[in-house]
């Protein structure tokens, strides 16, 4: 992933150098924050309503509503961008594991209502360990696909051209650019602006599902990221797994799409993926 990073710096500086194209003149469109959010005596907070609808793997219907507080979205952003690159050189996975272990540490969290909301549905619905996390996994990836970048946008990845506008749209081709200094969402700001990318969703997940007490991790390879679910067993879905330095087995899940199950990789080869965390 930082060797993806340093290609496309050199190609944008390479470009920029050759006199660029008129898309350089396209201003840079930042990720939309309400004005005078109002402060509400239940939540203790200026707070933006959140109102969640999705359809689980297994068909169920959910809704949940919740809040985001705005100094807490705010004060993500802050520790995000005071951010430092590693001092040393790091192998790809060292980076990213330096990179998620900042954003996991900057002292804020989404949301603990989500965390309730999550919880009042697993109680309320007797769902199993399996069906909680079916339940939670859906939720994100009913939320389109969005390109998030330390570059400018639009941008082109494998093909496809990735439109600037720092929102998710239904094609799930949205892109937010000059993300600094990592190209990634804080987990924060990927529940207040509902976009993000491959990693900006791992890590979101990841600190979802710790805090509820799942064995999760998170696993890289190929320039992407995933979802990693510890199981004794494999689940029905699908048998596709990283190993952890300890032999645990890590069932991979991607959340970037509807409809990906547990255990069910993409058109990747497994034997170039690693744990990142813990």
């Amino acid at each position: 992933m930082r060797k993806l990073l340093f290609w496309v710096f050199l190609g944008y500086l390479i470009h920029w150098l050759l006199g660029g194209d008129p898309e350089d003149n396209e201003p840079v469109v930042r990720p939309r924050v309400p004005d005078n959010v109002p402060y509400s005596e239940i939540t203790g907070c200026r707070s933006v309503d959140k109102d969640w609808s999705w359809t689980s793997l297994s068909g169920e219907k959910y809704q949940m509503p919740f809040h985001v507080c705005q100094e807490t979205y705010l004060q993500s952003i802050a520790s995000r961008e005071a951010m430092l690159f590693p001092a040393e050189e790091m192998s790809d996975i060292g980076y990213a594991r330096y990179m998620y272990t900042q954003l996991l540490q900057d002292g804020t969290f989404p949301s603990d209502e989500l965390l309730d909301g999550y919880r009042k549905i697993i109680r309320d619905n007797k769902l199993n360990y399996g069906q909680a996390l079916n339940l939670i996994i859906s939720s994100i990836q009913e939320i389109p696909y969005t390109l998030v970048i330390n570059e400018k946008c639009p941008f082109r990845l494998n093909g496809v051209t990735y439109e600037n506008t720092c929102a998710p749209i239904p094609s799930g081709q949205g892109c937010c650019g000059n993300i600094q200094p990592f190209g990634i969402f804080s987990p924060t700001e990927f529940l207040y602006h509902e976009a993000g990318d491959c990693d900006t969703r791992t890590v979101f997940a990841y600190a979802v599902l710790s805090e509820l007490g799942f064995d999760v991790t998170i696993i890289n390879g190929e320039e992407h990221s995933m979802l990693g679910v510890y199981l004794p067993k494999a689940p029905p879905s699908g048998s596709d797994f990283v190993r952890s330095p300890l032999g645990k087995k890590y069932y991979v899940w991607e959340l970037t799409g509807k409809d990906w199950e547990l255990g069910v990789k993409p058109d990747v080869n497994l034997d170039y993926w690693e744990i990142v965390l813990p």
